[in-house]
């Protein structure tokens, strides 16, 4: 039986700040085509060589997103974000560039270099913080199965959980001892400091101790199969936190990562199935259900849907049927569905949990019914609505009405509206029309909100990107725009150079990065002419530099530019130079001696 921690060896994955070399990259890139990561996340229609879908990167309504498969890149006409599936992967999860290269490079297989920029303090670390989190899963499962460990060996099989579910889970036991695994640890030749960074144990004056004591411990591994962290699980009665998760460190964050998620994403059944706890996937795991995963001990975060969308498309939400489950039920409804997941709700009555119901008679097949049987999130969302109201007064049945309609507003689909429309016109004994008017309203309050916000959004995202990467571009919005289209230009035909040299210099450019990226595009081509710049970008500038340049390079009206435009474009930059000199002389006499000093310096130097 393969028992995860008996291994050895194993690769680490995971963002490490380096370098990627060219070779690489663009195997990745023909890997990843765009238009199959984009469609991960939105419905994408073909149009000829491109595709157009609605923006994944911001609420919209009319599709403003598009991919030119050619080129491998995407422009939203909305947002004006674009660049190429890695900007994309960047833009989208909110990842550095390096962490978009491992999600990718995970996604497609491929194994990632490792260069000489690797930063190797970093990496040593974190390989040696998921050596220690082996090393102590090996501890706590011996410990489990020592005379030490009968406190939490007697728990488990209480709960009703077998030997060979105990193992394949590695479950283990921390020992009431304050120094028991920090001592084992140190005795492999780990320091306090090692162990302290990786969330196994705690300092204070008196002196290093363990962070789990006389807790049953649940291993929790990422979806690549390293041991990132774990839960402890009390067995003493009091104020003690009955669950304590390891400390967030470099390997270990609760809100991006789900328990059992190793082992469900393998599973042959449809979707997963989302519940509170560990005890709850391991009973479902034990009984058959082997593609159930749970948060940690913490509430549903749009991270963690977003990786349950990289392998499901549908989940089915299962938790406690009490008001706390309920609430966090609702919560999760529209996380879920905002990652583009098809969700359904399983509420499993006489308030018993998943792991409860598995130790009953008949409690898989029970389980199994509750499944096929299980309301969508509509149908749940409107059932929670009509159990706040009491429908036999007047004044809450328009109060309930009013909030359904609320919910329908949100539904994208009109056959999936009319449909609800009837059904809450036919349940709540109320005229179709009367329902079908209160919606549109709503819809219009929504859209009216929802634009609001977008273009605060939108505005905030301007100034922070453009004060950021390039402050000088508000002030001079032409030329920048100007200065960007020529820069696409000659990324996009590098064969041009020459006669892009002939008619634009250095001098032309008004803003300080984008001279910037104009002289370092043009030193790449001429030291490397085959060599794909858009590639190599990122030996000359860092990941938000690159995400902004890829940026502009993907807009469709740069990308369209034919070599005579290049000539008009050329020559409103040039304009809008001489604007910006004519403006910073007090005189006239002053700014036509520096203008004749300007293109006396071009027409020796470029004609």
């Amino acid at each position: 039986m393969h028992f995860y921690f008996d291994k050895e060896e194993r690769e680490v994955s995971g963002p490490m700040p380096y370098t990627f070399g060219d070779e690489f990259l663009r195997e990745l890139r023909m890997r990843c085509d765009i238009e199959t990561v984009v469609g991960k996340y939105t419905d994408l229609t073909q149009r000829g060589n491109s595709y157009v879908g609605l923006c994944p990167l911001h609420n919209e309504r009319t599709p403003s997103f598009h991919i030119n498969t050619a080129k491998q890149m995407y422009y939203c006409f909305g947002c004006h974000k674009g660049g190429d599936v890695i900007s994309f992967i960047m833009q989208k999860e909110r990842m550095s560039f390096v962490e978009a290269v491992h999600f990718l490079a995970d996604m497609a297989g491929l194994k990632v270099p490792q260069k000489e920029h690797l930063d190797e303090e970093i990496t040593q670390l974190r390989k040696k913080i998921l050596d220690m989190n082996r090393a102590a899963a090996k501890f706590y499962y011996e410990t489990l199965t020592a005379d030490e460990g009968r406190p939490g060996l007697k728990y488990l099989t209480g709960r009703g959980l077998t030997p060979k579910t105990i193992k394949r889970f590695g479950l283990g036991y921390a020992p009431a001892r304050w120094d028991g695994l920090t001592k084992h640890l140190r005795a492999l030749g780990y320091s306090t400091n090692d162990i302290v960074a990786a969330g196994l144990a705690s300092k204070n004056r008196t002196g290093c101790y363990d962070r789990f004591r006389d807790r049953v411990m649940f291993p929790i591994i990422d979806h690549r199969g390293n041991i990132i962290g774990f839960g402890g699980r009390t067995m003493q009665n009091g104020e003690t936190a009955k669950y304590l998760n390891t400390s967030e460190n470099l390997v270990f964050r609760k809100g991006g990562n789900l328990y059992a998620l190793n082992r469900a994403k393998a599973s042959s059944r449809e979707g997963l199935i989302l519940c509170e706890g560990y005890m709850d996937v391991i009973s479902l795991h034990q009984a058959g259900f082997d593609n159930a995963v749970a948060t940690l001990g913490t509430a549903l975060t749009p991270e963690q849907a977003r990786l349950m969308r990289r392998f499901a498309e549908s989940v089915t939400v299962c938790y406690d049927s009490d008001s706390a489950g309920r609430k966090a039920t609702s919560r999760a409804l529209d996380i879920l569905s905002a990652a583009g997941l098809n969700v359904k709700v399983v509420t499993v009555t006489g308030g018993k949990d998943p792991d409860e119901l598995m130790r009953t008679e008949n409690g898989r097949e029970v389980f199994e019914r509750l499944l096929k049987s299980s309301s969508n999130s509509v149908d749940y969302s409107l059932d929670e609505v009509k159990r706040k109201y009491n429908l036999d007064m007047e004044s809450e049945k328009v109060a309930c009405v009013r909030e359904m309609t609320e919910l329908l507003a949100k539904i994208y689909s009109p056959v999936e509206r009319a449909v609800y429309t009837d059904k809450i016109a036919q349940d709540m004994g109320i005229d179709r029309r009367a329902v079908e008017s209160e919606t549109e309203n709503a819809r219009r309050k929504l859209k009216a909100k929802s634009d609001k916000e977008e273009k605060r959004r939108l505005f905030a995202e301007l100034r922070d990107v453009n004060d950021r990467i390039n402050p000088q571009r508000p002030q001079n919005l032409k030329a920048a725009k100007a200065e960007e289209d020529i820069i696409s230009i000659l990324l996009n035909y590098p064969d041009k150079i020459d006669k892009i040299e002939k008619i634009v210099s250095d001098d032309d450019f008004i803003t300080d990065f984008n001279r910037r990226v104009f002289c370092a595009v043009k030193e790449k081509i001429k030291k490397s002419p085959t060599d794909d710049v858009i590639l190599s970008l990122s030996d000359y500038f860092n990941p938000d530099e690159v995400s902004h340049i890829t940026t502009f390079i993907a807009n469709t009206e740069a990308l369209n530019i034919s070599e005579d435009s290049l000539k008009n474009t050329v020559q409103i930059l040039k304009n809008e130079k001489e604007k910006r000199l004519q403006g910073a002389f007090d005189s006239d006499e002053a700014f036509q001696a520096q203008l004749e000093r300007i293109r006396g310096k071009k027409k020796n130097g470029n004609d």
